[in-house]
C-alpha cells in the first residue's frame, strides 16, 4: 500500500470517526504528510538540485513554469493556476474568480465549486 493510499484512508478513517477524534487523527495526518513532502524534497535535492533553484519564471503567455538553477539549467514544467494571495491584505482569490489569470491556466478543482458565493477568503 503506498503512502498517499495509507493517508486516504487515515482521513477516511478520521471522517467516519466524528469530530472528537478529528483533531488527534488531523495531527497525525499532518505529521505524516509533513514527512512525506521532506522526503520527496530531498529527492528532488539529490536528483536534480532542488536547492539549486536561483530563481522560478511563470509564464501565462505559454503556460509553462521555469525554474533556474545556479548552474543555468533550466526545468520547465507545465503549469495551471489553482489562485491566488495576497500578502498584504492575507486574502485568497480563487483562478476563476481572477480576471488577471489566463483562462487556459485556470484550474477548476471540487472544492471551489463548493464555495463559488465567496471569491475571497481570510
Amino acid at each position: 500500500m503506498t503512502l498517499n493510499s495509507c493517508l486516504a484512508l487515515l482521513l477516511m478513517t478520521v471522517l467516519a470517526q466524528g469530530s472528537t477524534q478529528i483533531l488527534s487523527d488531523f495531527a497525525t495526518l499532518q505529521k505524516m504528510s509533513i514527512e512525506e513532502l521532506k522526503l520527496k524534497t530531498e529527492g528532488h535535492v539529490k536528483m536534480w538540485g532542488l536547492d539549486r533553484i536561483e530563481r522560478w519564471d511563470l509564464s501565462q503567455e505559454s503556460g509553462e513554469l521555469v525554474f533556474t538553477l545556479r548552474d543555468d539549467l533550466k526545468a520547465v514544467a507545465p503549469a495551471q493556476i489553482i489562485g491566488t494571495y495576497n500578502t498584504e491584505d492575507k486574502t485568497w482569490l480563487w483562478a476563476w474568480a481572477n480576471p488577471s489569470i489566463e483562462d487556459k491556466l485556470k484550474v477548476e478543482c471540487p472544492e471551489s465549486s463548493q464555495i463559488r458565493g465567496g471569491t475571497s477568503h481570510r
